[in-house]
């Protein structure tokens, strides 16, 4: 997996221990971009292009777009964080967060 989180660029493995990490730079950017375009040409879900790690930690869910904004479910709060990891908004789950994500995922 690759991503960019804080203006890093990480590279993790298939247990998702990292493997490689540095500054993100703007070929970085364009190409895992480039992913959810491609995945758009051939027809693919609108979620790919928009999401690009979804991980559950404990009791929470947390939903990564390629840009590096996080949305995170946890104890009853919502909270956004930026690429660079600071706290855009907190307060507390409605049911049409859940709503949402729920649907992004399609599970009904």
């Amino acid at each position: 997996m690759e991503r960019i989180r804080g203006g890093r660029f990480e590279s993790l493995d298939a247990r998702g221990r990292m493997v490689a990490t540095r500054a993100a730079g703007r070929e970085d950017e364009a190409r895992l971009r480039s992913f959810g375009e491609s995945a758009r040409r051939r027809g693919g879900a609108r979620l790919i292009d928009a999401i690009v790690e979804i991980a559950e930690r404990g009791a929470a869910i947390e939903v990564t777009d390629f840009r590096g904004w996080r949305e995170i479910v946890t104890r009853g709060s919502y909270i956004v964080k930026d690429p660079k990891g600071r706290t855009v908004a907190r307060r507390p789950v409605t049911a049409a967060d859940i709503i949402r994500i729920r649907g992004m995922f399609s599970l009904d």
